[in-house]
């Protein structure tokens, strides 16, 4: 179980990899938190706005940064669900 669990994530682990730490980490945040809000199988604005300035507040990045990043994180959770 152990192998087919480490299989399975080991994309996500390589292309963490070939960015810095620190945006690994950004990026690992926000993947759960989309994955998170489509737990009961519907997002709507105000959830995807919660999350846009949870981000803002907690990460230092800017507006463009965190957007650009919950595009990421959007394909990076459509990728894993695909797999």
């Amino acid at each position: 179980m152990n192998t087919l669990i480490k299989k399975f994530f080991k994309p996500a682990f390589e292309r963490f990899n070939e960015v810095q730490p620190s945006m690994a980490i950004d990026l690992a945040t926000a993947v759960l938190m989309v994955e998170v809000s489509k737990a009961d199988f519907s997002q709507d604005e105000t959830e995807l706005q919660s999350i846009r300035q949870l981000l803002l507040d907690h990460l230092s990045l800017c507006e463009e940064e965190v957007d650009t990043l919950l595009v990421n994180a959007h394909e990076e959770a459509d990728r894993l669900v695909s797999l």
